[in-house]
């Protein structure tokens, strides 16, 4: 698998998860509230992909111990 890959299905378990997060706190399930909190959720993980891209290509990752 590729570096790439396992980033991008990173960023899609993190914007389905915070999409249900957000549902399930909010309580409201009206078509337009899942709606605008579907796109909220994919453009939030766009942003995180592109940030953790960001950052690991310039070799900022974690300290092992």
């Amino acid at each position: 698998m590729f570096p790439s890959s396992r980033l991008k299905l990173n960023a899609v378990f993190f914007a389905t998860v915070w999409t249900i997060g957000m549902l399930c706190w909010d309580g409201s399930f009206d078509r337009a509230n899942v709606v605008i909190t579907a796109i909220c959720g994919a453009l939030l993980g766009l942003i995180w992909y592109r940030v953790m891209r960001r950052r690991l290509s310039q070799g900022r990752l974690p300290a092992r111990r």
